[in-house]
């Protein structure tokens, strides 16, 4: 799908104007751009959401942290146009469990310990998310000029195919993985991820009896796929045990 001028995020800047903002990096086979989103509000002058991007083939010392949703979509959009395999990951539940009995109900994910889905503060941040989700992969659905993949499927990244995917992700960021800001949780779960990128499945933290992929039906109802079959798959949670070390530093913008 193209964009169309005057429409959506971009409506501010002609067409050409937010082209010429764009690197073209990842138009070749294997690069890869990996995002981590934590969700909060984005309202005020004080936003909690904070989202960072990182390249897995760069080693920085800096990573800067961004509270812009907007923001988020302009990145995503350019690496989207140089062709970019995306990991895309949200710090809130994104699968949750539909046991068999009731006695089941409103407990926690296998994996989760003490920090269940089903407290106040799980289900508060994982409706967030949905609303957040579901409005980040709409208007990216709109921005998408190649042909891009949907999927959760963890087996799916490291990227091997000239299909484009972007893969959706989760992030558990508790504990002693907590940072002193949003953004610096943003970057602990998106250098976790790349560091284990090739052993994905071996650091899968929490399962689920009877998956409900709540991102699934984000993507479903953005246009992104009509495959129902996400909707009873799990996804790749990710749950650091620490923080990012001190000597990579977190600029938030």
């Amino acid at each position: 799908m193209c964009y169309e001028k005057g429409r959506g995020l971009f409506e501010d800047a002609s067409f050409d104007e937010l082209m010429t903002t764009l690197d073209y990096n990842c138009g070749v086979a294997g690069k890869r751009a990996v995002y981590a989103c934590d969700i909060g509000s984005t309202r005020g002058s004080k936003p909690t959401f904070a989202w960072v991007r990182l390249d897995p083939a760069s080693t920085v010392s800096q990573i800067s942290a961004y509270s812009s949703i907007e923001g988020l979509l302009n990145r995503l959009a350019q690496d989207i146009h140089a062709q970019c395999d995306i990991a895309l990951g949200f710090e809130a539940p994104l699968f949750i469990p539909v046991p068999q009995n009731a006695s089941d109900l409103s407990r926690g994910r296998i994996g989760e310990k003490d920090r269940p889905f089903s407290s106040y503060v799980g289900l508060a941040v994982t409706a967030l998310a949905m609303h957040q989700c579901a409005w980040i992969l709409s208007k990216l659905r709109v921005l998408a000029t190649v042909e891009y993949v949907f999927t959760t499927n963890i087996d799916s990244w490291l990227p091997s195919s000239s299909t484009r995917n972007l893969f959706c992700w989760e992030a558990f960021i508790s504990g002693t993985a907590h940072g002193k800001t949003h953004g610096h949780d943003a970057a602990t779960a998106a250098t976790y991820f790349c560091r284990n990128e090739s052993n994905l499945r071996a650091v899968n933290a929490v399962t689920a009896e009877n998956p409900f992929s709540l991102i699934s039906a984000a993507a479903i109802w953005s246009g992104w796929t009509n495959d129902t079959a996400y909707l009873h798959k799990p996804v790749l949670v990710l749950r650091p045990t620490e923080s990012l070390p001190v000597n990579i530093m977190v600029v938030t913008r």
